[in-house]
């Protein structure tokens, strides 16, 4: 992100419910651009990453879990990087896009998720 101009304002971690689940947990990063001198723009980019039968919003616990996996395991799994991204206003204490992202997620998860996931 930072490589493409934007500046990365805040990160936060938000749990996404499911009635017959543990929430998911969600990576949401709250980005700046600046558009021309006198215009910014504020958006969001939440992701997670899957892997078998795994979870994570952190890179550094999908790092562990394919190191673990790799040596003890000799295995090599696959990782999934599923991202939603969308505006979102200027002031970081407004958290309505979390709603909209939740929202997005609970449709998406469903169509997504593969049997013995999570």
């Amino acid at each position: 992100m930072v490589g493409q101009g934007h500046t990365i304002e805040q990160a936060s971690v938000i749990d996404v419910p499911f009635p017959d689940r543990d929430p998911l947990q969600v990576m949401v990063l709250h980005l700046s651009k600046r558009i021309t001198p006198e215009r910014m723009h504020h958006s969001y980019y939440a992701y997670w990453f899957v892997g078998n039968e795994r979870e994570t919003p952190y890179h550094h616990e999908r790092m562990f879990w394919m190191a673990l996996d790799r040596i003890f395991k000799n295995i090599t799994h696959r990782w999934a990087y599923i991202a939603v991204a969308g505006e979102r206003s200027a002031d970081l204490s407004d958290t309505s896009h979390f709603d909209e992202i939740r929202e997005v997620v609970r449709k998406l998860y469903p169509q997504i998720a593969l049997e013995g996931s999570g």
